[in-house]
């Protein structure tokens, strides 16, 4: 019974801890989400204007190529945890409304 109340202890606590961090890591990224917010169509526009033009000044096989290049980096971006940022980033239409965190003991805090 004992083991028990420690495990739910520690459950506890690392639940708090959580939602600590998940605060610090908001506070921390809201330039840049409001960066991309705000520039969202312009970075859209100008990345496929770029791409386009670049692709277009090249050979029939060399923009294959190229397209294959940026296409598995794109996979493979989406593989890591940086793509589901980005296109959770990329789709968000509205701001997010922040939620209120429940208080976290203050020892977590500091």
């Amino acid at each position: 019974m004992n083991s028990l109340r420690k495990d739910r202890e520690l459950v506890r606590k690392a639940a708090e801890r959580l939602i600590v961090e998940r605060e610090q890591f908001n506070q921390h990224t809201t330039w840049l989400r409001e960066c991309f917010d705000r520039h969202r169509p312009w970075i859209l526009v100008g990345g496929g204007f770029g791409a386009g033009l670049l692709l277009g000044r090249k050979q029939f096989v060399q923009a294959a190529r190229s397209i294959l290049s940026i296409t598995s980096l794109g996979f493979g971006l989406m593989k890591s945890s940086l793509g589901s940022m980005l296109v959770a980033a990329t789709l968000r239409k509205t701001p997010r409304k922040r939620r209120k965190l429940a208080a976290a003991p203050e020892e977590l805090q500091g």
